[in-house]
């Protein structure tokens, strides 16, 4: 009986110590964010070669008529800010950023092929601020050092 009421006794008395300490879970976070990196090491850019070998990855286990596809860039002032990749025999298409810091596929579908002249209107529109942001952070120096893609 005794060391049953020893025992509850130093049960409560740690659970007293731990339920006093607060933790401050937003401490690693304040940390990465404050963290400077220097961006001229950086390269956010995707390359034409790295669209094609993304595009095998993501299709490795699908059957697309093996993997025969037609890769569309979409250049401005020098810059790529998105690929459109048509899969033969209108099985699909995808259209995937030019920067690493975005989402990597952008739109996809599952049929038919991808036309920006013959696309709907709103889907050019779409497009269009798309790309502008695009440029826009292609043409900044900002990094999230808080992502959890952030080390890649």
């Amino acid at each position: 009986m005794k060391k049953t009421n020893c025992l509850v006794s130093s049960f409560i008395i740690v659970l007293t110590l731990f339920s006093c300490s607060q933790l401050d879970f937003d401490e690693e976070l304040k940390l990465k964010s404050s963290e400077k990196v220097e961006n001229s090491e950086l390269n956010w850019d995707v390359g034409l070669e790295s669209v094609k070998i993304f595009v095998r990855i993501l299709n490795n286990s699908e059957s697309k008529d093996s993997l025969s596809f037609e890769i569309e860039p979409v250049v401005y002032s020098g810059d790529t800010l998105l690929y459109v990749v048509n899969y033969a025999k209108n099985k699909g298409w995808l259209i995937v950023s030019g920067d690493k810091r975005t989402e990597s596929i952008l739109a996809t579908s599952d049929e038919g092929e991808f036309s920006f002249e013959e696309a709907n209107p709103g889907v050019l529109t779409w497009l269009d601020a798309l790309s502008e942001d695009i440029l826009a952070l292609k043409q900044s120096d900002y990094v999230d050092t808080t992502s959890a893609d952030y080390e890649l």
